[in-house]
């Protein structure tokens, strides 16, 4: 759920920035994606560890706070819930058949690879930070509840 969440509204965002032609701009896109992001994160670490992207269930596994078991099913619900969002926003804004989803890259492969990188190590720190550490998500929830 928290991969479809993430993927229809990162996809409407794009989508309606570009019918709109541009009006949200690449700090406007990147702040709904991001606030998207942390809501899904604080809403979703302690019921699934905020496993919204496939690197998060690596990472989890790799310190064995994911089993191995756990991993394939995570994996295939991250795929099936990113490709319903992708149809649910083809059936409500049609953007494909205005050539919307095509995107021409305009940095390098190392560039796109390292930005990459970073986004998810910044995506991951956030995640595991939250989930993992049993301190950091008791004091958050004690601070905001009492």
């Amino acid at each position: 759920m928290g991969t479809f969440i993430l993927i229809f509204a990162m996809l409407s965002t794009i989508v309606t920035d570009a019918q709109r032609g541009g009006v949200e701009g690449l700090v406007g896109v990147a702040a709904s994606i991001g606030l998207a992001v942390a809501v899904l994160v604080m809403s979703l670490a302690h019921v699934s560890g905020a496993h919204i992207n496939p690197a998060v269930s690596v990472a989890m596994a790799a310190f064995w706070r994911l089993p191995p078991e756990h991993y394939l099913p995570y994996g295939a619900a991250q795929v099936l819930g990113a490709g319903a969002a992708a149809a649910a926003v083809e059936g409500i804004f049609h953007p494909a058949s205005r050539g919307w989803m095509v995107s021409v890259p305009k940095v390098g492969t190392v560039e796109a690879f390292f930005v990459e990188f970073v986004t998810t190590f910044v995506l991951l720190f956030v995640i595991t930070a939250l989930s993992a550490d049993p301190n950091a998500v008791i004091n958050y929830y004690l601070r905001f509840t009492l």
